[in-house]
């Protein structure tokens, strides 16, 4: 943090003329900036300088370390912006100086005002709470159809220059974009979406959601156009992409997780890994689909958890046919449960009603019996009649009708297994029957399962 204004210097020691776009830059005092240690401290004539990023570096003199946290009534740059008064006009000195009107990128500055909880996708620019889906605003003001946060003694900044509030990252609901071509060579000067809708190069757009695709290669970010509900845009066709965090867009409920964890059976039993030296399945970080929320009675705590259940995981791989990295129960299919307490809330629907109580889950716990079986068996001797559904089915209709077919048998091979365990829980039979249930649907009623949107850390981190 800096104790007084500084200048930025070269690893000579020499004043920069220029630093991140700005002439004779000042840094203001109080700013939070980072100190780059793999680049050590310089001494230049007994006088030590910290390395602030861009080859700059500034003074030890004029700064004292700080934790690396964030600081509380901060906000931190995205971009070098100019102070402004309330009516949206540029100051000429702010705290009594010139250079104090010039802010630059990644620094932080106090605000006033407090985070406020707010109805979600309600303001123009939020902030997600601890719970990763509902949201706060720092209220800001709106000059002229710009908006501004309020920096104290009559100051304000764009609140499109802001990236983080407390260390919070500040979400947009929309941005604007410019189409640029992929192709240096491109002779018709257009793009295409993910729809085929065609677009001019140099064109802006709004866009108002972010995701990742899966081309049967490799992912890549998209951005969704606003006013459409699939039609998105690749990031190689963006000039400039947007500073803020845009909303997160997948198809399936997705959870993020808060910390390692491991992977639990309809059981309640924790799940080796196929490779010991993985501590656990999943670490920090990690995003998975999910399409079930229900408690599931664990014997070794003696009470009933909150779960999630990883998407398709009956054949090993998550959706999007990702290993699980999971041994398999007596080499036969198995489900796979995460800990609702291990993960927040990512992107998609959210899930919120349980499918059942903690008594049900404690209830069904015990071995079922042949009758408890009845109603799963009545599932499985419908296998002829959801395969025939199909027959007369030709084109991208055959296509749908066989990709749900594949996940079908695959769900049907775990409740046949379930069914004929004498092993079987009340809560085991009880999922099969569930989860063969949707399957049936999805195959009769030629539901259409989009696999292609999913998160990827390595593009939307």
């Amino acid at each position: 943090m800096l104790t007084h204004n500084a200048y930025v210097y070269s690893v000579n020691a020499k004043r920069l003329s220029t630093y991140q776009g700005s002439k004779k830059p000042v840094l203001i005092k109080g700013a939070v900036i980072n100190n780059y240690n793999y680049d050590g401290t310089v001494t230049n004539k007994g006088k030590k300088y910290y390395y602030i990023g861009d080859h700059g570096y500034i003074r030890a003199t004029n700064a004292k370390q700080v934790a690396d946290e964030p600081q509380a009534g901060t906000l931190k740059l995205n971009y070098n912006t100019y102070v402004y008064d309330k009516n949206g006009k540029r100051l000429r000195s702010y705290r009594g100086s010139k250079k104090n009107t010039n802010l630059y990128k990644w620094h932080s500055i106090k605000y006033t005002g407090t985070l406020q909880p707010i109805t979600n996708d309600s303001k123009q620019y939020y902030c997600l709470n601890d719970d990763n889906y509902s949201q706060s605003w720092l209220p800001y003001q709106t000059i002229k159809g710009v908006q501004y946060y309020n920096i104290g003694a009559g100051g304000y900044i764009k609140a499109a220059n802001v990236d983080q509030i407390d260390g919070k990252p500040v979400y947009t609901a929309d941005a604007n974009i410019t189409v640029k071509t992929h192709w240096a060579n491109n002779p018709t000067k257009v793009v295409e979406t993910t729809t085929g809708e065609k677009i001019k190069v140099g064109k802006k757009i709004t866009v108002d959601r972010v995701t990742s695709m899966y081309d049967g290669n490799s992912r890549s970010r998209l951005y969704r156009i606003k006013g459409t509900t699939n039609d998105f845009i690749s990031d190689v066709y963006v000039k400039v992409l947007p500073r803020q965090q845009l909303k997160i867009y997948t198809e399936n409920s997705c959870v993020i997780f808060a910390n390692n964890a491991d992977a639990y059976n309809i059981q309640g039993e924790k799940q080796a890994n196929k490779t010991q030296n993985i501590g656990t399945a999943f670490i920090k970080g990690d995003a998975i689909p999910v399409n079930e929320l229900l408690y599931i009675w664990v014997p070794s705590e003696n009470k009933a958890e909150l779960f999630y259940r990883i998407e398709d995981s009956s054949n090993g791989t998550d959706q999007y046919g990702n290993d699980l990295f999971l041994e398999t129960k007596d080499s036969q299919p198995s489900l796979y449960y995460v800990k609702a307490s291990d993960v927040k809330y990512l992107s998609g629907p959210r899930l919120t009603k349980p499918e059942n109580t903690p008594e049900e889950a404690k209830s069904d716990a015990k071995i079922a019996s042949s009758t408890d079986k009845q109603a799963l068996q009545k599932l499985i001797d419908q296998e002829s009649a959801v395969k025939a559904s199909g027959d007369t089915y030709t084109g991208t209709n055959k296509e749908i009708y066989l990709d749900n077919l594949s996940t079908y048998n695959d769900i049907l091979r775990t409740a046949k297994s379930v069914n004929s365990s004498n092993k079987s829980t009340v809560a085991e039979v009880k999922e099969a029957s569930w989860i063969l249930t949707k399957a049936q649907q999805n195959v009769i009623n030629l539901e259409k399962q989009d696999n292609t949107m999913a998160p990827d850390l390595n593009y939307l981190f």
